[in-house]
């Protein structure tokens, strides 16, 4: 098993240097981030990065809201990300 701060550097590591967290949930197979990324002055939600609690392997999915993980993910717990700094 992974810890959330684990996730969050695996997610962190995957997103690249452009990239904010803004947004960390916990549901019972994955911790999940989405991402922000810097695209000039606008920043938008576009992608969001599940890693598996047993193994942290990772899982990306594109566009959300994807209407499946996006019910999964609400259904979670969110996590305070300032935990993570």
């Amino acid at each position: 098993m992974i810890t959330a701060k684990q996730a969050y550097e695996i997610a962190k590591e995957w997103m690249g240097p452009f990239a904010l967290v803004s947004a960390g949930y916990e549901i019972e197979s994955h911790y999940i981030f989405l991402r922000e990324h810097n695209r000039g002055k606008l920043w938008t939600d576009h992608a969001s990065f599940w890693i598996d609690k047993t193994n942290g392997a990772l899982k990306i999915v594109s566009a959300i809201p994807a209407t499946k993980e996006f019910e999964m993910m609400q259904q979670g717990k969110p996590l305070n990300l300032h935990d993570f700094s």
